[in-house]
């Protein structure tokens, strides 16, 4: 919750600099009509310069506090921005990827018929958490420690692709490159026959983690997104978080 802004100071410079002008508008009276000692007037003319000199450094010292404060708080809007943008992008990758499993999703043929990627990496789909340790004193202290953990798991679901993919690539497609018989419409039993028990256990190992993976780790994107962009948008009610969901 933000803050309410306190104007205590300013309306003591304020009073500061109203008290200065009342004594040296009257002090300036009393002298013109000798009422006051020189002394006495040389003590006014003191009290006056550093009552300004006060007033002006104090102004200066809450003006420059005020655009710090605004500083800290523009880059913590910024990186909040920055991280639920990211998550959306995670959600729409993994997104991709349910669409192409669930063309082959139900039937053994998947386990070979699912096509391989090549350099699946998206390393720059990653949230600065530094950014964020301002989210540990957050009433939702588990945020930023979920955040992190929601980071490993998509580099999980995306190495559980990747090794899905170089172990169709080098074992699986060489066991059938020179068979081409099984190149119209094969089974699941004839390709597990042809490429032997070892590979066939290999390939479907590899392609249920993809499965497991991308499956309900979209779904804890999906989640982790609304859950950050309401921290968010609770912190600063003014700003806008867009909030994408990817339903697939």
């Amino acid at each position: 919750m933000k803050e309410k802004k306190s104007y205590e100071y300013e309306v003591i410079g304020v009073i500061i600099g109203l008290l200065s002008l009342f004594i040296w508008y009257f002090s300036a009276l009393a002298i013109d009509e000798e009422i006051v000692a020189k002394n006495t007037e040389l003590i006014v003319e003191a009290v006056i310069i550093i009552s300004a000199a006060f007033f002006g450094s104090f102004s200066a010292f809450r003006l420059n506090n005020y655009r710090e404060n605004r500083s800290v708080e523009s880059k913590r809007i910024l990186s909040l921005k920055t991280a639920v943008f990211i998550l959306a992008r995670q959600a729409n990758t993994l997104g991709n990827e349910k669409l192409v499993l669930r063309k082959y999703e139900g039937t053994e043929e998947k386990y070979f018929d699912l096509p391989s990627k090549v350099g699946s990496i998206y390393s720059e789909l990653k949230i600065n958490l530094n950014e964020l340790s301002f989210l540990l004193n957050h009433p939702d202290q588990n945020l930023l420690f979920d955040l992190a953990i929601e980071q490993d798991r998509f580099s999980a679901a995306l190495e559980a692709i990747n090794l899905r993919s170089d172990y169709h690539y080098n074992y699986v497609q060489p066991a059938l490159r020179d068979k081409p018989h099984l190149a119209m419409n094969p089974r699941f039993i004839q390709l597990s026959a042809t490429v032997g028990p070892a590979i066939t256990e290999g390939i479907k190992n590899t392609t249920d983690n993809v499965y497991q993976h991308v499956y309900e780790t979209l779904a804890s994107i999906n989640e982790m997104q609304e859950r950050l962009a309401h921290v968010a948008h609770e912190m600063f009610p003014n700003e806008r978080f867009i909030l994408a969901r990817t339903n697939v």
